[in-house]
């Protein structure tokens, strides 16, 4: 079954769709010989999202972002309420049942996030600088389960888009549950919602 891959592969690409008035982010997900694996749509935008879309105030609202595969079946979404500083964003598989949540945590130049799963088993750690846009994922103990980096794709669309594209590493990935595996892999789609879009 092809969308299995999507939460078996040990590299994905995650490529944001380029949108000069984006009022919602789309990602796609592609494995690395170019095979579409599903991707994410941020929903449930009304009219006043909209508007603060436009602003610097974006990443204090509320979203949620469905992940779904390459025949349109939901596999995950990811909700966070409003948020003034350290967000809580929690995650549900496609039947709505809650499969973990991400805690953000304050580090000086850091973005750091704690995974939990559905039992609030912390079992991973989400770190990286804001200057690099390189995160490390590690379980618990110090252990790299890999890594999420952003890659650049050309100097005119990062300086007139928002659009982002980050490669998904995941080096132990048999030492991870289905549903851990799809909390990793979902962070890609709001790391920037979270931890602060670009204006």
């Amino acid at each position: 079954m092809v969308m299995a891959s999507l939460f078996t592969e040990k590299k994905i690409f995650a490529k944001e769709q380029v949108r000069f008035m984006k009022f919602g982010n789309v990602f796609e997900f592609f494995s690395l010989d170019n095979k579409k694996l599903g991707e994410a749509r941020e929903e449930e935008i009304d009219g006043i999202k909209k508007v603060f879309k436009l602003t610097k105030y974006k990443q204090h609202f509320p979203f949620t972002v469905s992940i779904y595969d390459s025949s349109d079946k939901k596999l995950v979404t990811i909700r966070r309420g409003f948020s003034l500083f350290l967000s809580t964003v929690k995650v549900f598989d496609g039947n709505g049942s809650p499969i973990g949540h991400y805690k953000q945590k304050f580090k000086l130049l850091k973005s750091k996030f704690l995974l939990f799963d559905e039992s609030e088993k912390h079992f991973a750690d989400l770190d990286g600088t804001m200057i690099g846009w390189s995160y490390a994922i590690t379980d618990i103990h110090g252990t790299k389960l890999g890594g999420l980096y952003k890659k650049f794709s050309g100097v005119g669309k990062e300086l007139f888009t928002t659009a982002d594209n980050y490669i998904i590493e995941l080096e132990n990935i048999s030492s991870l549950s289905e549903n851990q595996r799809k909390m990793i892999i979902s962070v890609a789609c709001i790391i920037d919602m979270i931890a602060g879009e670009r204006s």
